[in-house]
Order: C-alpha cells, then structure tokens, then sequence
C-alpha cells in the first residue's frame, strides 16, 4: 500500500490567520447568539466512537470523534418559547441542527436534556479515521496521534489514490469530513450525522394544546391520533394492542419530584402505532411525534427515537400488572430516558408533523 501524501501546505498559518466559523443558535431562545470553534474547544470534551452512513444507508467510514455534548451547549442559551401556546414547559419544543450543505438532523428536547443517550450527541471539532492496527505503515493524517480539527481538516488534501482498505471491490478514497459535526453517536445505524454545521435551531412544534385539555379534565376512553395530512382517527386502547406487546421496568426519577418509586409497564409500541399511520415512504429523520394528556401536559418525540432507539417507545395498558384507572386508557413510557417527565399518563392525543427541509447556506 502506498503510503500516505498528505498535503499541509502553510497549514499552520492559514488555521491561525483564517477567521473561525460560526454556528448560530437561533429560534426559541432569548438572545439568539453564536459559537465559535474555540467556545466549543473551552467546554468540557467528551470522546466517542462512529461508523457512519451516507444519506443513502452506504457506509461512509469509522472515526473517533471529540466535542462537547449539544445539550451542553444549548444549556448556555437560555430556551424561551416565542409563542404562547397553553404549555409553559419547553419539553415539547425540537431542534434542528443544520449543516452548510443543507442536511438536517432533528432532535427532540427532551432526548438531549433527559435521554441516556443524551451525552452522545457531540459536536465535534477533533476527527480520526480508526484505520486497522495491521495497517503500521499507514503513517498518522496530521498530527501525532491522528487527530485532525477543523482547520487542519479545511486545508487538508488527500490525493485520490491515497485509499484504506474496503469490502468494496473499488476502493474509495479516505473520506474527510468538513467543519464541525454533529455526531450521535448513540443511533441505531445509521445515525444522525451533520457535517460542516452552521446553525442549531429550537422550534416550537405550531400546535396549541386544546382548550378542552386543561386540569382537572379526566380522561375519555379513546385516544385522537392526528395524521400527517391533518385527518384523524379516534383509537381505542384494545384496539390497538393487536400491534404487538413490550414490556419495561424501572426505577423512576423525576426532575422536579425525585424519586417515584420502581415500576413495571406493559402496553403496544408506539412506533408499530404510528408506522400503521404514515404513507410509505416517509422520512422518519425529519418526522415528529406530539402526546398530550387530557390535563394538557405534553411532550414531543423525534421520529429517529421513536423508530430506532434501542428500547423503542411504549404505550402502556398496564401498570405493576393493574390497569391504569383514572390515569388511562393509556400511559407514555420512554425507557431511554434517565428521567421520567417524559412519561405522560392520561395520553389524548398523538399528533405526528414533520419539519420543514432546509437550504443550502453559502459560503461564509
């Protein structure tokens, strides 16, 4: 194999001289601002590891990723809804992160605030390939210990016949990603990835809870699921445990409350619900899931977690193997999540939407 020719010329000088990208933070926020490469450099740094996917679910190639966590950088702008719409809770609020090339990832709140997996979802300035250990004559990239950060990474060139080894029968060039990525690297395959990215946006999901939805309201037997098109279907809960059963135990922890005691659920998955739902062929990286309960309390989903997170979504029947009572027909459980705010009991309505795509953003 042909070692590697890198080119670097006056690298070190024009990452120095050259000014740094910015990635705007903007939407439901009370200051929109701005953060530089060096403002994610200075936060605390947390490592993970990647195998990525093209748009298309081909594999791209494996890295070793550094950053700070986007929940820890959304924690820095303070989250105001600028619409009132009868829920003062931002759990029901999306983000999306977008790239200069216009591709999207969405994300919903409360997976970045509460998920297990939340401390996953980097935005990464320092890249590495992870090339096989058999491969010793493969010098490093750049610097000593392979690591490429996002100036090194615009200036650098890899000549075409620079390749790694692949299954494919045709080599492909060493793949380099741009800028600063937004790497999850917690995702079922394949993850949510934005290369060179240039804006983080909270939105707010433009429904108003219902007027009829307030507290004190109990709860009626059937559940209002709203469809993409805006068409609705009242389901009963028995009904719908024809879609397959899950069961999940845990001991329960709310952000406000403490704890809530050990608890067992067992109910139908609310991705079998909601894939009976949609039209075939819909995106699932650009679709939101909203439940809201009969007293109005609600919360959102990104359509990524609900179809790919290891433990899925439940729509429990049951609790501690009794049924719900007064806090039926049925209650939203979310097992990726450390805490339990997410878990709405009295679930009324399911209402799906998507987020509209993106622009390419030019050259700064």
């Amino acid at each position: 194999m042909r070692l590697y020719s890198i080119v670097l010329a006056g690298v070190a000088l024009a990452a120095a001289a050259a000014a740094e990208a910015q990635i705007r933070i903007t939407g439901s926020v009370k200051t929109p601002m701005a953060v530089s490469q060096s403002d994610l450099a200075a936060m605390r740094q947390a490592k993970d590891k990647i195998r990525l996917g093209t748009p298309e679910g081909q594999y791209r190639a494996t890295f070793e990723v550094s950053g700070p966590s986007l929940w820890s950088v959304l924690e820095k702008v303070q989250i105001e809804k600028k619409v009132a719409d009868g829920f003062d809770r931002p759990i029901d609020l999306l983000v999306v992160v977008k790239g200069r090339q216009g591709h999207e990832a969405l994300f919903s709140i409360g997976e970045l605030q509460m998920g297990n997996l939340s401390g996953r979802v980097l935005l990464a300035d320092r890249i590495r390939h992870i090339i096989p250990h058999h491969h010793e004559e493969v010098p490093p990239l750049a610097e000593q210990d392979g690591w490429l950060n996002a100036g090194v990474r615009k200036a650098l060139s890899v000549p075409e016949d620079c390749v790694g080894c692949h299954a494919e029968e045709k080599v492909p060039a060493v793949d380099i990603p741009r800028g600063v990525c937004l790497i999850a690297a917690g995702d079922s395959w394949p993850p949510r990835f934005v290369e060179d990215v240039v804006e983080i946006s909270i939105r707010q999901v433009g429904i108003t809870v219902p007027v009829h939805m307030k507290k004190g309201t109990a709860a009626q037997p059937s559940i209002r699921f709203v469809r993409l098109d805006g068409s609705s279907v009242a389901l009963h809960s028995s009904a719908m445990l024809s879609l397959g059963a899950e069961s999940f135990s845990d001991a329960t922890f709310g952000m406000g409350r403490g704890f809530h005691g050990i608890h067992s659920w067992t109910g139908l998955p609310l991705s079998s619900l909601v894939a009976a739902q949609i039209p075939a062929g819909t995106d699932l990286d650009r679709l939101w899931i909203l439940v809201t309960a009969a007293d109005g309390y609600r919360i959102v989903l990104s359509g990524k977690e609900v179809f790919t997170s290891p433990n899925g979504v439940i729509l429990a029947t049951t609790e501690d193997d009794q049924p719900l009572g007064e806090r039926g027909p049925m209650r939203l459980v979310v097992p990726a999540d450390f805490y339990i705010d997410r878990s709405v009991h009295s679930v009324q309505e399911i209402r799906l939407g998507e987020v509209t795509k993106g622009d390419r953003i030019e050259a700064q």
